[in-house]
């Protein structure tokens, strides 16, 4: 048995018309490209409850470190265009790579508000074993899509979120409003980092990933370049 999309897949679940949306470009992306996560493993305590799994976590933790090499050739746009090629032949991707895929999935989609944000751990790190998977879950951040936030919205501050942002975690398989990402986050958190994720006055700070321009070329480009993820809005 293996390690597989199965075991580690997310489900996006959503209410209204805004969210739904984007929940079905969540749902494309995903069927388009699976992918098994190897810290989601590790989240959902795969390879614990399944011992003889582990060298099949360390193969996928090893073609996850070769990806990122790869894609450190690249910069910008291209990186993230290159992710869908090196996920697509090795079906292996962390919230990282997923959330670059979110992104260039929402603007082909003609979303032009869209900004990835990690959040990032305190500076106080746990210590460190001789497991290489879950040593690189230790010193990771968390990756996501941060959508429709607003034009003067600081990504490290929540309160200046336009009162229509949405998170889109596909590591998660979340897509709500903020607050209501928060919400699960204070549960996930709580069992994945032990609380090292930074939180303050019931926010979680983002800090946002290089910030890329987003204008009708590009959502024209993309869209050229992925038809596989275009979807019709409800």
């Amino acid at each position: 048995m293996d390690i597989n999309v199965s075991q580690t897949k997310t489900s996006f679940t959503s209410r209204n018309k805004e969210i739904r949306d984007v929940d079905k470009i969540m749902r494309k992306l995903k069927n388009e490209y699976p992918a098994c996560s190897t810290s989601r493993a590790l989240y959902m305590g795969v390879v614990k409850k399944k011992p003889y799994l582990a060298r099949k976590a360390f193969h996928l933790h090893d073609k996850l470190f070769g990806i990122r090499i790869e894609l450190s050739k690249y910069h910008g746009i291209e990186c993230y265009q290159k992710t869908f090629d090196e996920v697509k032949i090795d079906k292996v991707a962390n919230c990282m790579e997923l959330a670059r895929m979110s992104f260039i999935a929402l603007i082909a989609n003609g979303y032009k508000d869209v900004r990835i944000g990690s959040l990032k751990l305190s500076p106080n790190p746990r210590s460190i074993t001789s497991n290489p998977i879950l040593d690189s879950q230790k010193k990771a951040d968390h990756c996501a899509v941060i959508l429709n936030a607003g034009k003067d919205a600081i990504l490290e501050n929540p309160t200046t979120y336009s009162k229509h942002a949405i998170i889109v975690d596909p590591w998660a398989g979340i897509t709500d409003y903020v607050s209501n990402v928060f919400n699960r986050y204070k549960i996930m958190f709580n069992k994945l980092t032990d609380g090292d994720i930074r939180y303050k006055n019931g926010h979680f700070l983002f800090e946002e990933w290089e910030k890329i321009n987003i204008d009708d070329n590009l959502t024209k480009t993309l869209a050229k370049s992925k038809p596989e993820l275009i979807v019709k809005k409800s």
